[in-house]
């Protein structure tokens, strides 16, 4: 999922931190909404969109640009075909997701 444009000013604007005072519409937030809980559901760390053409989406890992992962449009996974095939990588990080998934807490 791309991140919506002005995602940043919205989570900054939300932020205890810092205030930006920018009107979004309602449209706006519930797309920022949408992609923040889709974060929350990422497996593996470190990766960024290389390519995202007509009818195919290509991961890289931004620690190693020799992983890369393509999936078509409907997320069928062109390779590999599941997480165990995987493992010819040096390394991959999980996210916090995956990691409390298989029960491991930090």
């Amino acid at each position: 999922m791309k991140e919506p444009e002005n995602f940043q000013d919205w989570k900054e604007q939300n932020s205890k931190v810092k205030k930006v005072h920018i009107i979004f519409s309602k449209e706006q937030i519930e797309k920022f909404k949408l992609y923040e809980k889709a974060k929350k559901k990422i497996l593996f760390e470190g990766f960024t969109v290389a390519y995202n053409g007509y009818s195919v989406i290509r991961i890289v890992a931004s620690y190693d640009e020799t992983i890369d992962i393509s999936f078509k449009k409907d997320l069928t996974p062109q390779i590999p075909s599941d997480v165990e095939s995987l493992t010819v990588y040096d390394v991959i990080y999980l996210s916090q997701t995956s990691l409390k998934l298989i029960g491991i807490k930090k």
